[in-house]
C-alpha cells in the first residue's frame, strides 16, 4: 500500500449503530422480571412488576427514537448528502482526564467536535484513549454539513496509529486519570462526603441493628443467633471501615476550609436521602407491626 493511499477507520452503518444505549432498560428489565419472580414478599413482586414496566416502556421509547435518528443519518449518508475535507489534523484536543468528554479538531479551518464517549451513530473517536485521530495525520473527512456529523473517515496508511501505539496512548491517559484523581480538589471533597455519608449510616446501623436489620428479613421471620451475630459483624465492620477512611482522607494531605465546606454540603444531599427513606421504611414497619397486633388481638 502506497504511503499516499487511505485507509477508511470509521463508516456510518450496521457497526456503528448505538447498540449501547439498550444496556441499562435490559438490565433493569432482568432485574425486575427477576425481582417478580423469584421474590416471595407481595409488596416486593409488586415493586418488582413497576421496574418491569417502566423498563420495557423505556426501552420501547428509546428504541424508536434512537432506530429514527440513526435511519435518518444514515439514510442522509447513502443519498450522498455530505461534505468532504482533506487534509492534515490540526488543533486536536483529546478528552480530558476528568471533566466533560468533548474532543474537537480541525482540517484546512473545518471544526470538529463530539463527545468521545457518546453513543451516536457518527464517528466520536472512541473507545475513550484507543481512538485513531492524533495531530499531524493526513485525512479525509465525509461529513455533513448541517449537523457536523462525521459519517466517513479515511487516514493515510502511514498516519494510522499501531496496535501497540494505542496501547501506551490508552497508558499514559490512564496514568493522567490517576493523578488527577489523587490531586483534583473535587474528586478528594467527593470523597471525603461520601465517606462521612457512609460514616453517619454505619453508626445509625450499629446503634440501631435490630431496626436495621430487619431490612433484611422476610416478613415473620425470627432472627437466628447466627444471623444476629453475622450482620452485627457486618454493621461493625462497616463502621470501623468508614472511620478509618475518613481518618486517611483527613491526613493525607493538607485540606482547606474550602474542601471541608464542599464536602459537608455534598454529604447532607446522601444523608438526607438515607433519612428520609428510613422514616418511610420505619413508618411501614409502624403500619405493619399495627396490623399484626389488631390481627393477634382479634
Amino acid at each position: 500500500m502506497a504511503p499516499t493511499d487511505y485507509k477508511t477507520v470509521f463508516e456510518l452503518g450496521i457497526g456503528s449503530f448505538p447498540w449501547s444505549d439498550f444496556l441499562i432498560p435490559s438490565v433493569f428489565i432482568v432485574a425486575g422480571f427477576g425481582i417478580y419472580k423469584f421474590s416471595k414478599l407481595q409488596s416486593v413482586q409488586v415493586v418488582g412488576l413497576a421496574i418491569l414496566a417502566l423498563s420495557i416502556l423505556i426501552f420501547a421509547v428509546l428504541a424508536l427514537a434512537v432506530t429514527s435518528n440513526y435511519n435518518v443519518l444514515r439514510r442522509a449518508y447513502l443519498a450522498g448528502i455530505s461534505s468532504v475535507i482533506e487534509g492534515r489534523v490540526e488543533n486536536f484536543q483529546p478528552m480530558p482526564s476528568l471533566g466533560p468528554a468533548r474532543e474537537s479538531f480541525s482540517v484546512h479551518g473545518v471544526n470538529f467536535s463530539y463527545n468521545a464517549i457518546d453513543s451516536t451513530p457518527c464517528f466520536h473517536n472512541g473507545p475513550a484513549h484507543l481512538g485513531p485521530i492524533r495531530n499531524g495525520q493526513f485525512v479525509r473527512v465525509h461529513y455533513e454539513y448541517d449537523n457536523g456529523c462525521i459519517q466517513r473517515l479515511e487516514i493515510r496508511a502511514d498516519g494510522i496509529p499501531s496496535t501497540a501505539e494505542r496501547s501506551d496512548y490508552a497508558k499514559t491517559a490512564d496514568t493522567n486519570l490517576n493523578r488527577v484523581l489523587k490531586t483534583d480538589p473535587r474528586v478528594y471533597r467527593m470523597n471525603l462526603g461520601l465517606t462521612f455519608v457512609a460514616l453517619i449510616i454505619s453508626l445509625c446501623c450499629n446503634f440501631d441493628w435490630r431496626h436495621y436489620a430487619r431490612y433484611f428479613l422476610i416478613r415473620g421471620t425470627q432472627l437466628s443467633k447466627t444471623w444476629e451475630i453475622g450482620i452485627r459483624a457486618g454493621f461493625f465492620l462497616s463502621l470501623v471501615t468508614a472511620a478509618a477512611q475518613l481518618v486517611w482522607l483527613l491526613t493525607e494531605r493538607p485540606r482547606t476550609t474550602a474542601d471541608l465546606e464542599a464536602a459537608g454540603l455534598f454529604s447532607l444531599f446522601g444523608i438526607g436521602f438515607f433519612v428520609l427513606m428510613d422514616l418511610v421504611i420505619r413508618w411501614r414497619f409502624r403500619a405493619k407491626d399495627r396490623s399484626t397486633e389488631s390481627t393477634l388481638g382479634s
